[in-house]
Parts: C-alpha cells; sequence; structure tokens
C-alpha cells in the first residue's frame, strides 16, 4: 500500500503510472495462484494482466465501432472482437554468432551487448505498436526472446495501421542492419 501510494505521488504520464502499476502488481502478486480451485498454474498477476488486457480490448473495439451503448453487440460472443499482433526478430544468431568467426577480441563482451540490443529491439518495437494503437502496457501478453505478442482489438483500420507500422520498422531495419535483422509483423485474423 505504501509503494501504491508513493506511485501514485509521482508526477507520471498515464504509460508510466501503468507501468508502475504493472511493476508493483508483478512484484507483490507473481508467486500468488489465480486459482486454488484446480490446478494453480497462473500467477494472479498473469490471470489479471490478461484480464485487463482483454478488458480494454473489448472496449476499444466496442468504442470504435460506436457500440458502447449497444447491449446486444456486446453480449454478442460469435463476432470476433480480438486480433493478435505478432513481432518476431529473425537473423539473431546469425548477427551474434558471426563475430566469433570474424575474430573479434572480447567477444563475450560484444556478445553480451548484441544480446541486449535485441532485446531492446523488441521492446521498443512492442512499445511503438502498444502507442500506436493507444494500448496500455498489459496488451503486451509476451515480450521475450526476440519474440512479442500484443492483443489488439478487432477494429476496422487495424490492418491498415499494421501495414504502416510494418514499413517503420522495415525502413528503420533496413536503414541501421542493411537486411542482416529483420522484425517481422504478424496479425492473426480475428
Amino acid at each position: 500500500c505504501g509503494e501504491f501510494a508513493a506511485l501514485c505521488r509521482q508526477d507520471l504520464s498515464a504509460d508510466g503510472f501503468q507501468q508502475g502499476l504493472l511493476s508493483l502488481s508483478e512484484r507483490y502478486t507473481w508467486a500468488i495462484p489465480s486459482s486454488t480451485i484446480d490446478d494453480p498454474d497462473v500467477s494472479l498477476h498473469d490471470h489479471n494482466r490478461t484480464v485487463a488486457a482483454f478488458a480494454v480490448c473489448l472496449y476499444r473495439h466496442h468504442e470504435a465501432l460506436g457500440e458502447l451503448n449497444d447491449d446486444s453487440a456486446i453480449k454478442d460472443a460469435e463476432r470476433p472482437k480480438f486480433r493478435i499482433l505478432v513481432g518476431d526478430l529473425s537473423g539473431i544468431q546469425t548477427s551474434l554468432y558471426r563475430l566469433k568467426s570474424e575474430g573479434v577480441k572480447g567477444v563475450n563482451r560484444v556478445l553480451r551487448a548484441r544480446s541486449f540490443l535485441m532485446g531492446q529491439i523488441g521492446d521498443g518495437a512492442a512499445l511503438l505498436c502498444r502507442r500506436r494503437f493507444a494500448l496500455p502496457p498489459w496488451c503486451v501478453l509476451q515480450n521475450a526472446g526476440g519474440r512479442f505478442q500484443l492483443l489488439l482489438p478487432a477494429i476496422p483500420d487495424i490492418d491498415d495501421t499494421v501495414a504502416q507500422l510494418r514499413q517503420q520498422i522495415d525502413d528503420w531495419m533496413l536503414d541501421r542492419f542493411t537486411g542482416e535483422l529483420v522484425l517481422n509483423l504478424a496479425l492473426t485474423p480475428p
């Protein structure tokens, strides 16, 4: 409670506050099972984070279609309301292990630095995508090993937005890594 109160007193952006809240949730609820009735294999933190992601995306879906006051649309369980955006960094192994064959001194230090860079590319791409869709941090369902998954609302202009993101990321990656590394974006069907 004290750390939450301290977080509330800080002058943070909405995104900064959400990141802080997510951090507190992970710190204090990662080892609490979300259910004690069945097999307790999901932490309360992961459960709450996922439920929050679905709630945000449901709201954004109905908001985009002007259906926030339409009970029948909200209760329609047959209509697809979600999509998952997957980002995958390709070329990691080649980029990392090319150093050894080139005879670079201090390979371990350079490997750690490059590995950190690869992680930051994934983090940055996930952040860019999340911000383009104006989603909170809990919509990032997974982000590890050069791969991320974002839960998105199924909204009318989603394909165009992802195409624009793909082009922006492709341009940056090509300019920076000249094709050695590629960040692929794929959008699931609704």
